[in-house]
């Protein structure tokens, strides 16, 4: 929707369109509104004041951001861009974004309630670590 109606505003990146950082809390507070279920948001944020405008916007709306980083090293990252056919279109896209995920990490790593090296582990094994960590921390509110 914002691309096709902010067009004539060219940005590097989606995420740097004002809009898109407005308008991602609202939209989520309106699926976990409709749903009356949790939401799993997988997104890249690489500029920490970007990811301040979400936490914000979700927080001021009542909802708790347990921030999950899932790190590979750059050889298995690229490998894994290259070899994903389900997201071919946006591959130069995400390859041009590894070297400033590279410089994003450390902040991202500080700010992460949870931080899991995927380099040797497999989806399902991913999900589960997630899972497990996100039951943890979220039991006393159940």
């Amino acid at each position: 929707m914002l691309r096709e109606n902010l067009s004539d505003y060219p940005v590097r990146d989606f995420r740097d369109w004002e809009s898109w950082r407005i308008l991602t809390p609202v939209v989520a507070d309106e699926l976990i509104r409709f749903s009356g279920q949790s939401l799993i948001a997988p997104q890249t944020v690489l500029e920490e004041t970007y990811w301040d405008e979400l936490v914000l916007g979700l927080s001021s709306r009542g909802h708790a951001v347990f921030h999950v980083l899932l790190e590979a090293d750059e050889p298995t990252l690229r490998a894994r861009i290259e070899a994903d056919v389900e997201l071919a279109v946006a591959k130069q896209g995400r390859l041009d974004h590894v070297s400033r995920y590279a410089e994003a990490r450390a902040w991202m790593s500080r700010r992460a309630d949870l931080v899991v090296d995927t380099t040797a582990l497999t989806p399902e094994q991913t999900a589960d670590r997630v899972w497990d960590a996100a039951s943890r921390a979220w039991a006393p509110y159940a």
